[in-house]
């Protein structure tokens, strides 16, 4: 074996060790999604006064919008993360801060606590993941990114995929015991960080905040992967938000039920996510399966709340299929980061690309609660189409800048 394959190995391990990270930190998170009707009811319920339906519906899209605001907080971490080159410290600091504060959100007084918890508890998590990605990132390179892109989101899949799948079964265990188990699992990521993780030794240039401040404008095609970033995330958000919703009212299923069908829609993510980085590195490019998938998705989005309804295997087989499209999204797109910026600026550009995906994440949840209102299936066919006329305005900025770094 070569010293190149050596380093090549070496460098391989650390990204397999950094998406194990962001697994637990993701895994965390999930494990919130199915019960959130039933966690708000044994806070806040009195016999003599029941939650109605759409006060569920506002709850749950509040708290689930205003986490998701809170990963805005991504801007000012990553500028510090490329000013100070400290990773390791931040990732620490933010997994402390959710281990004690998923604990005092199951002791909330009154619903405005819980979600400011909540908005505090999301701010030191988008620390723990970003960070993390940020140092996928720093070890990676045009031979590799794509690989390595689909490493994160093999690891973020199967977070979001075994979340979800067993979030219903421990909350049926007791209601609040996936909020414990969630501050279990970050107690982990400290004492993981602490002992294995190293700052990169590559990269230490520090950059100044002012130039931070102007990447975008520096450097304008960055705006493509951030736009891939904000549709994906709304639709993430929409469906954690929508799915348990619409497994209660529309099909009344048990929250162990709902929570793993909810968990096939990210499954197909850890399947294919793999393989499709390494041929983005390789045949196809990184734009090809961007459009391809984006496309598919949107379409898929559009017939869900019209087909779903109809039978229950109908809506479980367009999630599966909707999450076969996004493996095909978001190694790409994650990987388009890298390409846009010069390595030294990977902090701020991965900060940027997540903060228009925290746009979407945080519009996702209030778009699909306020439609669900109305109808299901209008809250699912608007999604659609946001999907396909972002894709369009994304294919007229590639076209317009001729962008042509091997990139499909």
């Amino acid at each position: 074996m070569t010293m190149d394959q050596v380093q090549t190995k070496k460098v391989e391990k650390k990204v397999f060790f950094y998406g194990f990270l962001i697994f637990l930190s993701i895994f965390a998170n999930a494990l919130l999604t199915s019960n959130k009707s039933e966690f708000f009811n044994a806070l806040f319920t009195v016999p003599s006064n029941p939650l109605g339906d759409n006060q569920i519906k506002i709850m749950v899209s509040a708290f689930d919008s205003i986490y998701y605001a809170s990963f805005l907080i991504g801007i000012p971490i990553g500028i510090i993360s490329d000013s100070l080159k400290k990773r390791k410290i931040i990732i620490i600091i933010g997994s402390m801060g959710c281990a004690v504060l998923f604990v005092c959100m199951t002791i909330s007084p009154t619903f405005i606590v819980v979600v400011l918890i909540r908005f505090i508890q999301g701010a030191f998590h988008v620390g723990v993941w970003q960070t993390t990605m940020v140092l996928i990132l720093d070890e990676s390179s045009n031979s590799n990114r794509a690989k390595h892109m689909g490493i994160f989101t093999m690891f973020l899949g199967m977070a979001m995929g075994f979340g979800t799948l067993s979030s219903g079964y421990i909350a049926e265990i007791h209601v609040f015991m996936p909020y414990y188990l969630a501050g279990g699992l970050y107690i982990v990521i400290i004492i993981l960080t602490a002992i294995f993780v190293q700052d990169p030794e590559q990269n230490q240039t520090r950059i100044p905040i002012s130039d931070s401040l102007i990447l975008l404008k520096r450097e304008p095609a960055l705006i493509i992967p951030c736009i891939f970033n904000f549709v994906d995330r709304l639709h993430m958000g929409f469906l954690v938000t929508i799915v348990p919703l619409y497994l209660t009212q529309v099909f009344p299923l048990k929250e162990g039920l709902r929570g793993m069908i909810l968990g096939l829609n990210a499954l197909p993510q850890l399947l294919i996510a793999y393989p499709v980085g390494k041929k983005c590195d390789s045949d196809w490019g990184l734009y090809k399966p961007l459009i391809t998938g984006s496309l598919c998705y949107g379409l898929i989005l559009c017939v869900t709340g019209f087909l779903g309804h109809l039978n229950i295997g109908i809506f479980i087989f367009l999630l599966i299929l909707g999450g076969c499209s996004m493996g095909f999204t978001t190694p790409p797109a994650n990987a388009l980061v890298g390409v846009m910026v010069d390595s030294k600026n990977n902090g701020m550009a991965t900060a940027l690309f997540n903060l228009f995906g925290n746009l979407g994440i945080v519009l996702g949840p209030l778009i699909g609660g306020l439609l669900a209102i109305i109808s299901y299936n209008l809250s699912f066919l608007v999604a659609g189409i946001i999907e396909i006329v972002t894709l369009v305005a994304n294919f007229y900025l590639i076209r317009k800048w001729e962008i042509s770094l091997k990139l499909g």
